[in-house]
């Protein structure tokens, strides 16, 4: 039988330092699924963001299309919505 140096399972594959050793494993996960959230929100706030941008701008267009404000309005607004 090998104990110690030969492959015992998991922790004989990752030496000392298994997985779970110290409770490492589990803050390491920890820390991999609150950076997954925060990701996660920052992207979908960005998403959220551009969709009003570009509704706004729409609507803006709507306006100068149908005469209700004038080039330089347009210009203005434009310049506004892009910031």
């Amino acid at each position: 039988m090998m104990f110690g140096r030969g492959y015992n399972g998991m922790n004989g594959c990752f030496g000392n330092f298994g997985l779970m050793h110290g409770g490492f494993g589990m803050g390491f996960m920890l820390l991999i699924i609150i950076l997954t959230v925060v990701a996660a929100v920052i992207l979908f706030n960005r998403y959220k963001k551009n969709q009003a941008d570009d509704s706004a701008m729409e609507e803006l267009k709507l306006r100068f299309i149908k005469g209700e404000i004038t080039e330089e309005e347009f210009v203005k607004m434009k310049k506004l919505i892009e910031k």
